[in-house]
């Protein structure tokens, strides 16, 4: 069942989150006004991008007080660990009942934040998911890429067994509710890494995914996001998060905005434990042709 959460998102079938009515929730004067022409041009050759200071203090008080109230809900617990556990990762996603909280909501409306991703996709866009993270005193950073193994800490979200966002053409806006120095754990990235996946065709007009190889990749760079800061990442950029090293909560907002005429990938495909005994990983990510404002979005997080 989806979950309601602003009358500006329309609601679908099975957990669709559906598209972001750019019209009616932002002021285009103002957000095309606050972004550098400069950040789209860092964007297509590095794969991210970002807007210093997108949040005004009172937007980044009302949603980071929502926030850790949300993580204090029984929903919130992690393999049976409530926070605030010691040295571990919480999240907080889309079909949970927290997100009726309008102070969450603003995040993923938020004219900024649209605005942003509109222009570095160049076009409109829905929104695929809508996920708030939390990482205690003493959480691990991220694990390494399933594919890359040791040759690289960075990872991609780009999967050929269930594609993050199920599209061609997406990216996660990210905001730290923190500043994320050394001690917090840095968010990196590795420049130019979203242009090494390739598209091939097979047959038929139908296309799988290569993605790209550990020792293919450059040097990551800390993007040295502070509070208030916006990240634009493409879905393909390889990038890492850092250990939290520090006395204090590290956590935030990411959401996966796709653009709205873009081929999609088909929904995750498994085989039932009946049959298998366990699900069933998909070896190649095959692409339909179909946009998705033409087909459901399914959050795949």
């Amino acid at each position: 069942m989806c979950t309601k959460y602003h009358p500006e998102l329309e609601q679908g079938r099975h957990r669709v989150l559906g598209y972001v009515n750019t019209n009616r929730i932002r002021s285009k004067s103002k957000t095309s006004k606050m972004l550098d022409p400069s950040l789209k041009k860092h964007y297509d050759a590095n794969g991210y991008a970002v807007v210093r200071g997108a949040f005004s203090p009172q937007e980044l008080q009302r949603m980071s007080s929502a926030l850790l109230r949300a993580f204090h809900e029984p929903e919130s617990s992690m393999n049976g660990e409530a926070y605030p556990a010691p040295g571990k990762l919480f999240a907080l996603r889309h079909d949970l009942n927290w997100l009726t909280d309008s102070a969450l909501q603003s995040f993923a409306i938020h004219p900024m934040v649209v605005g942003a991703a509109e222009t570095m996709l160049g076009r409109d866009v829905v929104l695929g998911a809508f996920i708030a993270y939390l990482k205690t005193p003493g959480a691990k950073g991220t694990g390494h890429d399933y594919e890359a193994g040791q040759t690289t800490a960075a990872h991609c979200d780009v999967k050929t067994y269930v594609q993050a966002s199920s599209s061609l053409d997406w990216l996660l806006a990210i905001a730290p509710m923190v500043d994320l120095d050394e001690r917090a754990g840095p968010f990196y990235v590795v420049p130019g890494s979203h242009k090494l996946s390739k598209l091939e065709t097979v047959e038929g007009g139908i296309k799988r995914i290569v993605r790209a190889r550990g020792d293919q990749l450059a040097s990551r760079v800390d993007t040295k996001l502070q509070r208030g800061d916006l990240c634009l990442m493409h879905g393909a950029t390889w990038h890492e998060g850092g250990a939290n090293r520090s006395d204090h909560d590290r956590f935030g907002f990411y959401c996966k905005y796709l653009a709205a005429d873009a081929p999609r990938a088909p929904v995750r495909i498994w085989l039932t434990k009946r049959s298998l005994g366990r699900w069933s990983r998909r070896i190649e990510n095959f692409y339909l042709s179909t946009p998705i404002a033409q087909s459901y979005v399914h959050a795949c997080c």
